[in-house]
């Protein structure tokens, strides 16, 4: 792992202005600085509030993936389902951000469960970027809304830890520039068939499956390699053969349209269908 992916960066809040949730509920007020947890192949930008609980906001990635998870601690979501799929709308400035699901967890050591919101979009996260507030209401009821001071310099922090990222593994820098794109790749999940996937060897034990692909002007995979925990492994051999000298997407583009090299993160992974049997009585 690179020493450089190995640091926790602070990004002071030059000034924290408490946004009031309604009368019914406290304010909610933001402990004066984004944390932004940087390792290999992820990124994760968090903020503690303080109210009469506490409030742990918590945006992640994989980096390449191009897909983003929300988190929310709170004491609101002590008498929610636990694990249950719930459908909920995601609000940033009152305005809808996303329809989605929202999964709450019970979280360690006593602390609030959490309200997870996966499979958020690049849209999503530089709407929170442009934001003053967040909510979400649904099914498990309402929380919010959630102020978002500083949240422009938050997610400005939070795309360069994967923009440099996405860099070092070999993307051309041009694409992160104003103007430009990251290469597009539909149907991710089923670049290797999975009837090809079932001969691999795949490893034991919880281990790091994802590996990054590195895609030409052309849109076709020039280099592969495993994330972290697999490099010359037989496993990382029979994904990157799989894959290498295909067209899989469109390249990514600079701030003129021009075709540059980018990179994408893929998850080769079985896919298990359970068939249940049910008799008509």
């Amino acid at each position: 792992m690179s020493s450089r992916f190995r640091n926790l960066r602070l990004i002071p809040a030059i000034l924290a202005v408490p946004c009031l949730f309604p009368s019914s509920a406290p304010a909610s007020v933001p402990d004066g600085r984004w944390n932004l947890q940087v390792s290999e192949g992820e990124c994760r930008l968090e903020r503690t509030f303080t109210t009469p609980g506490q409030v742990r906001f918590s945006l992640e990635t994989d980096v390449g993936t191009d897909s983003y998870s929300l988190s929310i601690m709170a004491d609101k979501f002590k008498r929610a389902q636990l694990r249950v799929p719930q459908e909920a709308v995601l609000k940033v400035d009152g305005r809808t951000a996303a329809s989605t699901y929202v999964v709450v967890f019970p979280s360690e050591n006593s602390a609030p469960p959490s309200a997870n919101l996966a499979g958020l979009s690049n849209e999503v996260v530089d709407a929170i970027g442009a934001g003053r507030e967040l909510s979400i209401a649904g099914d498990l009821g309402k929380f919010g809304p959630l102020p978002l001071p500083q949240a422009k310099e938050a997610i400005t922090a939070f795309r360069r830890c994967e923009a440099e990222q996405l860099t070092e593994w070999g993307a051309d820098p041009a694409q992160f520039t104003p103007g430009g794109r990251r290469p597009r790749v539909d149907q991710r999940r089923d670049l290797i068939p999975q009837a090809e996937l079932r001969r691999f060897p795949f490893p034991k034990g919880p281990v790091q499956l994802a590996h990054y692909l590195v895609i030409d002007a052309d849109g076709v995979v020039e280099r592969c390699s495993s994330v972290s925990g697999l490099e010359n492994s037989d496993f990382e051999r029979a994904v990157c053969n799989a894959v290498k000298g295909r067209k899989i997407g469109e390249p990514a583009r600079d701030a003129t349209g021009k075709a540059v090299r980018g990179v994408v993160t893929f998850y080769p992974a079985l896919v298990r269908t359970m068939i249940v049997r049910t008799q008509v009585l």
